[in-house]
């Protein structure tokens, strides 16, 4: 390479540099990458919270389950998944209803909310099963 043509490609890149031509393109692309990032983050919490209200259901209907259990004990089993989770579901209703032969554990809230005036649909997790029964031996 001959030293003319590097001190062209030099003088170009120096030249280049002093302009300021890139700096309103990154202040356009700033705000829509960080717009970006909280959408990811709100999208991240909204998935934390349908994961919390997952583990709440369970619980409730594993306890609403249960042999002589009421409907009440399945609430509380609920409620308690819902406290060790730190809030990150909010607004929360815990529903257990026991019929005859099944249980039904309904968890409701809504995902802790990030980014102002933005409306996310309500997390509900419903669990349907069957209730534990005594049977005597044949």
């Amino acid at each position: 390479m001959d030293t003319n043509s590097t001190l062209s490609w030099r003088n170009r890149l120096r030249r280049r540099l002093r302009r300021e031509d890139g700096y309103a393109g990154t202040a356009i692309a700033f705000p829509a990458v960080l717009v970006l990032v909280f959408v990811l983050f709100q999208f991240g919490f909204w998935y934390i919270g349908q994961t919390v209200a997952q583990a709440a259901a369970e619980n409730a209907y594993q306890q609403g389950r249960s042999y002589q259990a009421t409907n009440q004990d399945g609430v509380d089993a609920g409620n308690a998944s819902l406290k060790t989770n730190g809030g990150l579901l909010q607004d929360t209703q815990v529903v257990v209803t026991r019929g005859t032969d099944t249980v039904t554990a309904t968890v409701t809230g809504h995902a802790f909310i990030m980014i102002p005036y933005l409306q996310l649909p309500p997390i509900t997790v419903t669990l349907t099963g069957p209730i534990e029964k005594w049977v005597p031996a044949p």
